[in-house]
């Protein structure tokens, strides 16, 4: 894994109080980033604060769509990740509005504020596998927000780029965080659809993606690492199995698909394979490769399924 991109740099942080973010910041500190700036909302610094250590790290209480704050903050960075955004899926259905403000006016305010600031050499947005012939509102922003960072990065021609992850074990949100806590409060878990499939990754192997990416070229792609896959109600049985739970099957969610897209019929194409990473949407024509849904994923064994869920 490169680090070059971060040494002795100075970097930007947006949503670095989440689980994700703050995993982040911390790596960031370890591979010796000169200085790290975090863009967090008010309500969850207090915490983010005793988490990291305040001495090392300077937080801006703002919203991602604050644009009086963005040009301060990014004074001077020269590296950006961009985490900021609203990804509960339910959160954006029952509000679409909230979710535009923040994935779409939000990240575009980021990305004309970078694509101004003269230092920034390279900025990763990071976005989801639901952008990819999405059928929900959060699906629907983050695919927006692709095109504003491919768009702003071939204008400018600035190193700007996007990165699609699937779950990410241990985030917030996450479909495990929620049945422990059914699990706790109802001796029960609630499944939408045993059938469903879903890219997965770790922590460690999506904070090791980004810090990667800090060195790595970018016109506007779009990238996504080739994830494995689980099957929901494989998981559900590991889960209420080693918990003692019951499991109750409940329907899919507005939003939700059966299978998840990395790459869409019409991405393929223009796709190409590069060392652990599929490339989309490069200035350049791509080598071209198959549709790859969660169904296509090389599935996590059991064993695999009960350590993740005792890890998590």
């Amino acid at each position: 894994m490169s680090t070059n991109g971060i040494r002795d740099s100075r970097v930007l942080v947006t949503g670095g109080t989440g689980s994700i973010g703050t995993a982040l910041v911390q790596e960031l500190r370890r591979l010796e980033a000169r200085e790290i700036r975090v863009l967090a909302r008010h309500e969850r610094t207090g915490r983010a604060v005793h988490a990291l250590g305040a001495t090392e790290v300077r937080f801006i209480e703002a919203d991602i769509a604050d644009t009086d704050k963005l040009a301060d903050a990014i004074e001077g960075v020269e590296v950006v990740f961009h985490l900021a955004a609203l990804k509960d899926v339910a959160a954006c259905e029952s509000d679409p509005r909230a979710a535009v403000r923040t994935n779409v006016v939000g990240s575009a305010n980021l990305l004309m504020a970078a694509s101004m600031a003269q230092g920034v050499r390279q900025l990763i947005a990071v976005s989801s596998d639901k952008a990819c012939a999405p059928s929900g509102v959060l699906g629907m922003t983050k695919a927006m927000m692709e095109r504003v960072v491919s768009q702003i990065a071939e204008e400018g021609r600035r190193s700007f780029g996007s990165v699609r992850f699937g779950s990410v074990w241990g985030a917030s949100g996450s479909v495990l965080k929620r049945w422990q806590e059914s699990a706790a409060q109802e001796r029960r878990i609630d499944v939408t659809d045993p059938n469903m499939t879903r890219f997965v990754l770790n922590q460690r192997e999506a904070i090791g993606h980004l810090v990667a990416l800090a060195s790595r070229p970018f016109a506007g792609e779009v990238v996504a690492p080739r994830m494995r896959a689980y099957r929901l109600g494989d998981l559900a049985d590991v889960f209420a199995r080693g918990n003692g739970v019951a499991m109750r099957v409940v329907g899919a969610r507005a939003g939700e698909k059966v299978h998840e897209d990395l790459v869409s019929k019409g991405e393929a194409p223009a796709a190409r394979v590069e060392g652990d990473l599929i490339v989309i949407g490069s200035r350049r024509e791509g080598s071209g490769i198959s549709p790859f849904t969660s169904a296509d994923a090389d599935p996590l064994s059991e064993m695999e399924l009960r350590e993740l869920v005792h890890s998590s």
